[in-house]
């Protein structure tokens, strides 16, 4: 993380994404797929990474890396501190298999169990503090990821409804981005078609 912090040159773009309408049918894909937000995330990320993938190339000493699948990294507290479980070729996996994969990835790296491969070349990591009610972070970058995605609590907040004001609940997304790699027009293209899935549910399921 310090060679990271001082190598990378990282800049940041935050977005807020209205979820009250993900968060309604929250408890039908809970007994549907036993998903959480943490596996609707991915689940949105993974789509708009299709529709953006400079996001998963990564930078390695003036070369560039196209990796050839989504390797998902999931940020997990362990024991032992902070580790970083990797969800290879994500895109190819159901809903359910997601949901089922990452369940055991992150017992793994709760126990300190992971194997190299849940370990190694992350292409894009989630960082999700959304359980601790906070409001915004900017994660460090998690080479050799291009973009380490902040995703904070679903708050309450005034949100625009028509011509009126209701009280919606509000998530702020933030990507740390590598420079080297992405632009600020990738990544504010990227968070905004991430913030269209979370908002517009049925296009995400």
């Amino acid at each position: 993380m310090v060679a990271s912090k001082h190598v990378i040159p990282h800049f940041y773009v935050t977005v807020s994404a209205n979820v009250t309408r993900l968060l309604e049918r929250k408890d039908e894909l809970k007994a549907k797929w036993g998903a959480t937000v943490t596996h609707l995330v991915m689940l949105a990320c993974l789509k708009a990474i299709e529709k953006h993938p400079e996001v998963n190339w990564s930078y390695d000493r003036g070369r560039v890396i196209k990796w050839r699948g989504i390797h998902l990294g999931l940020a997990v507290q362990a024991e032992t501190g902070l580790t970083v479980a990797v969800l290879r070729d994500a895109q190819s996996l159901s809903p359910t298999q997601i949901v089922e994969r990452t369940g055991a990835l992150v017992e793994h790296a709760r126990a300190g169990k992971l194997s190299a491969d849940e370990r190694r070349h992350p292409s894009f990591t989630i960082s999700n503090l959304g359980m601790f009610e906070v409001e915004h972070f900017q994660p460090i970058i998690n080479p050799p990821s291009s973009i380490t995605l902040a995703v904070a609590s679903a708050l309450p907040a005034p949100v625009v409804v028509g011509d009126g004001i209701r009280v919606g609940r509000v998530m702020k997304l933030t990507a740390s981005c590598d420079h080297r790699m992405i632009d600020g027009v990738t990544a504010a293209q990227f968070l905004r078609d991430l913030k269209g899935l979370l908002e517009a549910p049925e296009a995400l399921l």
